[in-house]
């Protein structure tokens, strides 16, 4: 579970730097806050 966890705050750093767009970058947190959300 918590290897889980630490893949997404890698994949999510990884598309932060190779993506600036913020509109992007706001709509792939978003989704991750909701994969998030339904493993709890």
């Amino acid at each position: 579970m918590s290897k889980l966890l630490e893949q997404i705050q890698y994949v999510r750093v990884v598309i932060s730097k190779q993506f600036s767009t913020s509109d992007w970058c706001r709509n792939v947190e978003l989704v991750l806050e909701r994969m998030h959300e339904s493993f709890h």
